[in-house]
């Protein structure tokens, strides 16, 4: 059944783990990537947890608010953990992303280089995306990558966007898709950091999440 082969999407790295290796010779280079691969992983989930949990009417009131074209310039690095639909961590990824405006202030677009640790595998892949500001505190977003294309819009320090997507660290030719819907919360601080929840389900069943903390650099 398709259900299953997309929910085996995300279970792609077993036999893979990091936890069924050795020491051997070397042990600093093993329980660094203990560290790299699993600690980080495990502080994200952590700092994840308020990010799906803020309803819109809430998020209104909350600072600060998000401004796109303020916030998609320069350099931002994110850390990116993939969960199967039990919560297993199945796949980590470094992204370092350089944003740049349009000529129109309302658009842009961002280039990624993503690592994937436990493949070992770099993917390039390109996000642009556009604004219509409703209110200060409420826009219409629409946002696409190599993954698919997402509509939404602001809610003050939320931003909720929808559509069908390609599964997370798939091949750019897989037609594995899903329906999604991605949350990115912007808080305070000098890092300006950013808690990005992808929720992917088909036919309103889960198969899996994918959780980013995005940091600018």
């Amino acid at each position: 059944m398709q259900f299953h082969h997309l929910a085996s999407v995300f279970s792609f790295s077993n036999g893979i783990r990091v936890s069924r290796q050795s020491p051997g010779r070397h042990p600093h280079r093993f329980y660094s990537a203990i560290g790299r691969r699993f600690i980080v992983p495990a502080l994200l989930l952590l700092a994840g947890v308020g990010c799906s949990d803020v309803a819109p009417g809430n998020a209104l009131n909350q600072q600060p608010v998000w401004r796109l074209e303020a916030y998609f310039t320069g350099k931002k690095i994110g850390y990116r953990t993939i969960l199967d639909r039990d919560g297993n961590v199945r796949e980590v990824a470094r992204i370092e992303r350089v944003c740049t405006l349009a000529d129109a202030v309302q658009q842009g677009s961002c280039e990624d280089q993503i690592h994937y640790e436990y493949r070992n595998t770099q993917l390039t892949d390109k996000m642009t995306w556009s604004i219509h500001y409703a209110t200060d505190t409420k826009s219409t977003i629409q946002y696409a990558d190599g993954f698919g294309e997402l509509t939404g819009g602001t809610y003050g320090s939320l931003i909720v966007l929808s559509g069908n997507r390609r599964l997370p660290a798939t091949p750019v030719e897989s037609q594995d898709r899903a329906t999604v819907e991605v949350r990115m919360h912007l808080r305070p601080g000098p890092e300006r950091p950013v808690l990005q929840t992808e929720g992917y389900t088909y036919f309103g069943i889960e198969i899996g999440t994918a959780q980013t903390l995005w940091l600018d650099r």
